[in-house]
Order: structure tokens, then C-alpha cells, then sequence
């Protein structure tokens, strides 16, 4: 997974499964064109959350998966060619599919966090399948007067910002990738965890860890006991008390960290419960200031700016291979360690691919394509 910092968004979370269920079913589709498709859908995303210039919490809307919608719309409408005329109707035809309450924000041990991003994908795949049909849509789906701007935004939107160098500059390449499987927001104080812990701090001498939040963080500390012993894997992905403490304890934060028994260790559970914070107004949400307190009073201290997987701090080409293959050892389908490697080379060169079908036919064991 990935996620653009500036603009709060998760790109790709919709528009690449949107854009690889079409070009699958389609067939002979390039891997240069789904490789298009991503690249539209995605710079849409960003630019639209970059461009709102109020937070829609507030008026009790998730941001990440409505704006996923409209990138997976157009990601699918390359995939089948449309129209200028048709893709209009495909971004009217996913506005009136598209919704997402910020009640998940209260809601911990919700499991919807799960599956938010499949019904943006699933809403963008039908509105362009129907435009493609010939449903039209309205003139103005977003910058109407009962558009995306007005109705999610209340008009809180800046136009000029989110149109200024279209087509010449491409947000997308800012994009961060997520070297943990946990919300964007934990990120900061698992590198800053970790980085202490290499510097000799063991986790039975810490009496207290302190935190400094930023306000959107706010959501992974509180409510503060659920928050310290979450009891679903999608729970503590979005705990800071949790991660935290399992990134000091046990000195990493894979998917196994949140299997069930590793939420029900003792161990992290009590240092989880030692976690407090602090909103901090200057801080934004991909930033984070951890203090870890001893019993002998000795104190360590961490600010994390530039979080791994930013474009200011990279991942390399063998984490995210790495990232990668461990993903891969949880799917469905199991693959051998020698086509583990053929998929991932397959996958380096995308833009070589002839048929995507010779992509997904490895992972579900369906017919070939051409390479």
C-alpha cells in the first residue's frame, strides 16, 4: 500500500484493483496501459485531496475511499477507452454511488477499514461499465452546483490549485510507500520506536512513552483502553499504543504482528497501556515526537520528520521487493519461492507485459496470457 502525504489519500487502494479487474476480464490489455490507467486515476485522487482546504470530518465525511471513487472511475474508464462525453458520465454515474461515513473514525473494532477500498474500486468499475453502455450523466459532476465540491466539501475546495500545471506536473511521484502494515499515521513512531531500540533501550525498563499527535492522529490513541488492547488485526493497525509498543518489544511490525496471538501478548499489551499523548497542532499527520521515560529516569527522545518510504526518505527496490514476497506468503494461492521471484520480475517490467492475464493467471490460476 501506499499513500500520499501532502494529500492525506490512499491512491492506488481503488483505482489498481479497479484497473486490474477490467483489463482481466477485458483481456489483452497491456501492462502499459494499466500503468496509464494508474497513473490518471491516481494523480486525480491527489489533486483533489490536495486541493480541499478544510477537513470533512467535520462534516461527517472519510475523505480517503470518496475520492478512491473517482480515481478508480477514471483508471477504469483508460482501461476501456472512453469517450470524453462517456467519462463524464462514468464521474456523474460514481458520484451517485459514492459515500463514507467519518463514523468509522469512532468505530475501532469496525472491520469495514477492510473493505472501505473495494466498494470505491466496485463503484468505479460499474459507472464506467454503464457509461461504456451508454448512461449518461451530468454536466457538471464535480464543480456543480451539487457536485463533489459543493457536496462534500461545502465549497471549501481551491479550483485553481487543483487544476494548476494539469498534465505537466505530476503529484503522483510524490507518492510515499509503506514499509509497515499499519495506518500511515502510526508510521513515524514505529521508525521512531525502532530507532531507539537500536540505540539500547530495552522495553522492561520503560515506565512511561509519551507522544506528540497531530490532530487528524488523534482518531489512533483515543478511545484510549480499546486503543491500548484492540481485540481485531484492523483494530491495532490503526492503535498507536499498540504498534508502538510492538515495534519496542518485539523490534518489528510485520502482518504477523497483528495475528491473533499477537494481540493477545501480555507483554505488548502492558507497554501499550503506558502509552500517552498530546495533540500537537504543528505537526502534520505523516510526523511524529516520541519521549520514553525509564524507571531510572533516564529519558530518549525521537522527532521523525522524514518517515521511511517518503520521497525524502525511500524505500529501496529490495523493501519493497521484500514487502512484496511477504505479502504474497499470505494469499490465497500459495506460490513456490522460484515463482515468488518470476512474478516479481514480471511485475518490474509492466510496461513490457502484452496481456495482463499473464500477470494474474500466477496469482489465480486461471487461463495464460500472451507475455
Amino acid at each position: 500500500e501506499e499513500v500520499h502525504d501532502e494529500a492525506t489519500v490512499h491512491p492506488s487502494a481503488s483505482t489498481f484493483p479497479a484497473a486490474l479487474a477490467l483489463a482481466e476480464g477485458q483481456g489483452r490489455i497491456s501492462g502499459r496501459r494499466v500503468i496509464t490507467a494508474l497513473a490518471l486515476g491516481n494523480e486525480l485522487v491527489i489533486r483533489l485531496g490536495r486541493a480541499v482546504s478544510v477537513d470533512p470530518l467535520q462534516y461527517g465525511w472519510f475523505l480517503p475511499p470518496i475520492l478512491g471513487a473517482f480515481g478508480a472511475v477514471v483508471a477504469a474508464g483508460k482501461i476501456l477507452e472512453l469517450t470524453a462525453d462517456q467519462l463524464l458520465s462514468a464521474l456523474s454515474l460514481v458520484l451517485c454511488q459514492t459515500s463514507f461515513s467519518a463514523e468509522i473514525a469512532r468505530s475501532p473494532q469496525s472491520h469495514i477499514r477492510e473493505v472501505r477500498d473495494g466498494f470505491s474500486a466496485q463503484a468505479g468499475v460499474l459507472s464506467a461499465l454503464l457509461a461504456a453502455e451508454g448512461i449518461t450523466g451530468f454536466e457538471h459532476p464535480l464543480e456543480g452546483e451539487a457536485g463533489v465540491f459543493a457536496l462534500y466539501f461545502r465549497g471549501n475546495f481551491n479550483q485553481e490549485e487543483f487544476l494548476a500545471g494539469l498534465g505537466q506536473r505530476f503529484y503522483l511521484s510524490r507518492t510515499s510507500f509503506k514499509p509497515w502494515p499499519s495506518c500511515r499515521g502510526t508510521h513515524a513512531y514505529i521508525q521512531a520506536a525502532l530507532e531507539l531500540r537500536d540505540r539500547g533501550l530495552e522495553p522492561q525498563q520503560i515506565s512511561r512513552v509519551n507522544l506528540e499527535v497531530a490532530q487528524l492522529n488523534r482518531m489512533l490513541c483515543e478511545p484510549a483502553k480499546e486503543r491500548a488492547n484492540p481485540k481485531t488485526a484492523i483494530g491495532a493497525k490503526f492503535s498507536l499504543p499498540f504498534v508502538v509498543a510492538t515495534a519496542l518489544v518485539r523490534g518489528q511490525v510485520s502482518l504477523g504482528s497483528f495475528s491473533a496471538e499477537a494481540l493477545a501478548d501480555e507483554e505488548v499489551v502492558a507497554l501499550a497501556r503506558k502509552v500517552c499523548y498530546r495533540v500537537n497542532p504543528s505537526l502534520r499527520p505523516s510526523e511524529g515526537v516520541m519521549e520514553v521515560m525509564t524507571g531510572e529516569g533516564k529519558v530518549y527522545s525521537r522527532r521523525v520528520e522524514s518517515v521511511l518510504g517518503s520521497p525524502q526518505n525511500p524505500m529501496s527496490e529490495e523493501q519493497l521487493r521484500s514487502k512484496f514476497i511477504e505479502c504474497a506468503t499470505y494469499s490465497a494461492k500459495k506460490l513456490k519461492p522460484g515463482e515468488l521471484e518470476q512474478l516479481t520480475q514480471l511485475i518490474l517490467a509492466l510496461e513490457e507485459v502484452q496481456d495482463i492475464r499473464t500477470i494474474t493467471a500466477q496469482l489465480s490460476g486461471g487461463p495464460d496470457g500472451q507475455a
